[in-house]
């Protein structure tokens, strides 16, 4: 918190295994005195747009306990999906995903206007 200088939670980009597969994960832990205040959603956007725009990566997930309905309403905010359930960590997890968008076919439907 800026008015405190007190670390309420982390957020970041991690590479995780999914399936035999190298993902890059949106990893977000806020302090549970903070939950619903967007601090979570606020920092995990601005860990996509770093990912998509600045490192160049065209998808990302996010790992998530079923269970876990802040964090999954976090992932859909940023205009993730669930795309499936795979065990890892030692249980069930959900994998929520994000494709960067082309703005190949807002071009093209501006041109043709």
């Amino acid at each position: 918190m800026k008015e405190t200088n007190e670390l309420i939670g982390d957020c970041g980009l991690v590479k995780q295994k999914i399936n035999d597969s190298i993902e890059v994960e949106i990893g977000y832990h806020i302090n549970k005195k903070y939950w619903s205040k967007g601090f979570a959603t606020e920092a995990a956007k601005a860990c996509k747009e770093y990912a998509f725009d600045k490192l160049g990566l065209n998808k990302l997930i996010s790992i998530i306990d079923p269970k876990n309905v802040p964090s999954i309403r976090v992932a859909e905010k940023i205009g993730f999906t669930k795309e499936k359930e795979v065990f890892i960590f030692g249980k069930n997890h959900y994998i929520y995903s994000g494709v960067k968008e082309s703005n190949e076919g807002l071009l093209n439907e501006w041109c043709d206007s």
